[in-house]
Formats: C-alpha cells, structure tokens, sequence
C-alpha cells in the first residue's frame, strides 16, 4: 500500500514541473537602474498616512475583530449545548481564548523580528 507521503509527491511532482515550464515562458522584465525611468523623475512625495498611524489602527482593528469573532464563537457554541472547558476557573472562556491568541500572536511577532 501506498503511503500518503509517496502518494502526495507523485501528485505534486508534474503539478510543480508544470508550474516550472510556465514560469519559464513569462518573459522577465529588464531589471535595473535607467535615467530615462518616468516614474523615478517625480518628485519625492509625503506618505498621506504615517507609518506609526496605520500600523496602531490595524492593530487595533484587528483586535476589536478577535474580541468579537471569539465572543461570538463562544455564543454559538453556548446556544449548541457545547461548552469551552475551563478547568474550574473564575475567567470567562472569551477572555482565556483572547489571551491565547495575542500570547501567541506576540510571541511570533516576536520570533518573527528576532529572525527565528
């Protein structure tokens, strides 16, 4: 019997050659530095929104719409007669899924800048 390893590589192998020849017949754009470049003799232009703005609101987006997701995940699980287990603490299972995924969100966010 065929395992499901050997059977994905066998699937997989003509998909990527596939991809590899028609990668190859997309002609590549002439790439470098040329004075006569239209887009590079504008002037240098101010970002209409910060760096630091855009970056605090989708953060904060963001997080509104985890906070609401996961309350809503819990409503509907609660209405289904299914329940997220909390071992006999006083916290609600919003507040314990919503530490979990900013824990983890940081915890990436932080491997990610360290170059792990």
């Amino acid at each position: 019997m065929i395992s499901r390893h050997v059977f994905s590589v066998i699937v997989a192998l003509p998909i990527l050659v596939l991809c590899k020849y028609l990668a190859n017949l997309v002609p590549y754009e002439k790439q470098g530095f040329f004075c006569d470049d239209n887009e590079i003799r504008l002037p240098y232009k101010e970002d209409t929104i910060g760096s630091y703005t855009m970056l605090f609101l989708f953060a904060v987006i963001a997080v509104v719409l985890m906070i609401v997701s996961e309350y809503s995940l819990v409503k509907h699980l609660s209405k289904k007669g299914k329940r997220i287990v909390t071992e006999s603490t006083a916290i609600h299972p919003v507040i314990l899924t919503i530490i979990f995924f900013l824990g983890k969100f940081y915890t990436g966010c932080g491997n990610f800048s360290a170059g792990f």
